[in-house]
């Protein structure tokens, strides 16, 4: 994509490489590594338990966690999707839809450190947001796909897919959405408190 090189200047700013991942073939492969570790997730029933305690029915007022519409099952679902997900492992239909997701991106990217330190996943965090500030400038959306990096096994064949010695930290899907909603957030008088804040 355009521009790509702006993001991963600001990566870099923090100690962190971004990857982009251009070829079909390393696409293909990524996408097979994210779907084999979505099963893999959901076949764990405690898993699916956390999982479940953050989703809420899409007319939930909490301004926690993740409304239904945003884990992609049809809105019919919403009311009793947390106890679907933590009944059914539903792996095949959702790694066939990362697939699709990886395979038809105009970007995929790995956030990457050098090593896999508390420090290192503070630069990722600090890394991630100037490159999601910088997009979103631009007009771009971003989704997250980090089922292998929350295993081992599958972490290390993501650092085989971009030949990089580093360690990845989080694998990023960017383009122009055509639709989006956002998701709920709390107040800013809840998170940021005024240093001359006295209650």
């Amino acid at each position: 994509m355009e521009q790509f090189g702006d993001r991963e200047h600001a990566a870099k700013l923090e100690g962190a490489q971004l990857k982009n991942v251009r070829r079909i073939d390393l696409r293909r492969e990524m996408a097979a590594i994210v779907s084999e570790a979505d099963r893999r997730q959901r076949e764990n029933k405690s898993f699916r338990r956390e999982l479940a305690s953050w989703i809420h029915p899409n007319r939930s007022r909490s301004k926690d966690g993740l409304p239904k519409s945003r884990t992609t099952v049809q809105e019919a679902l919403s009311a009793p999707g947390p106890l679907t997900v933590r009944t059914l492992a539903r792996g095949c239909g959702r790694a066939a839809r990362e697939d699709q997701l990886v395979s038809g991106s105009p970007a995929i990217a790995v956030l990457t450190t050098q090593t896999d330190r508390p420090v290192d996943w503070l630069a990722t965090g600090q890394a991630l947001e100037r490159i999601l500030l910088r997009g979103t400038a631009l007009g771009l959306s971003f989704s997250f796909l980090n089922q292998p990096i929350e295993m081992s096994k599958f972490r290390k064949r993501v650092s085989d897919v971009i030949q990089s010695k580093g360690r990845p930290q989080i694998i990023l899907r960017i383009g122009f959405a055509r639709r989006t909603r956002p998701s709920p957030r709390r107040p800013l008088s809840d998170v940021l408190v005024h240093p001359g804040y006295t209650p």
